[in-house]
């Protein structure tokens, strides 16, 4: 992840570190085998990358792959929709050679408009990780699942407390 950072920054590109990485940062220890990075444009980003040693991924035309680690690397359009129905991915604004982690806001944001059942269980997580309250402030697309999401975070919160914080 920093290696494709410092070369993204080195090349004018900014970037938001998004999935399982950003859920992490924001207080749910997740593991991950990849790493998915927001780009303004992909194939920019991409092309970027190949030229400065990564490989092409096998599995998706615009991922990458570091040659050491053989870590995947998930490039995302900001501004794109990742279904459909589902709200836009934030637009990455900060260059920097630092990893620019995605918003709390915009990571639920992001999981709820993905619709799958890993994103469902982030939210939950984060939920109970952050102390978030009912009433956090979403976008009305996804409002009806954060609740839904919150609710379910309040049931396994419960219990973990009657069966001694496991």
């Amino acid at each position: 992840m920093r290696k494709a950072v410092k070369i993204l920054a080195d090349n004018g590109i900014p970037h938001l570190i998004a999935d399982g990485m950003a859920i992490t940062e924001r207080g749910y220890p997740r593991t991950t085998k990849d790493v998915d990075i927001i780009v303004p444009d992909i194939y920019i980003a991409h092309d970027t990358l190949i030229k400065a040693g990564f490989k092409q991924s096998k599995k998706k035309r615009t991922d990458v792959v570091d040659p050491k680690s053989e870590v995947l690397i998930n490039l995302l359009a900001g501004g794109e929709k990742v279904l459909d129905q589902g709200l836009p991915l934030p637009q990455p604004t900060v260059v920097s050679d630092k990893p620019q982690i995605a918003s709390l806001d915009n990571l639920i944001h992001m999981k709820l408009s993905a619709g799958r059942s890993q994103d469902f269980a982030d939210v939950v997580a984060l939920i109970k990780a952050n102390s978030l309250p009912k009433d956090y402030r979403v976008h009305r697309m996804v409002k009806v699942d954060y609740l839904e999401a919150w609710d379910t975070a309040s049931v396994e919160q419960a219990t973990e407390d009657l069966l001694g914080g496991s």
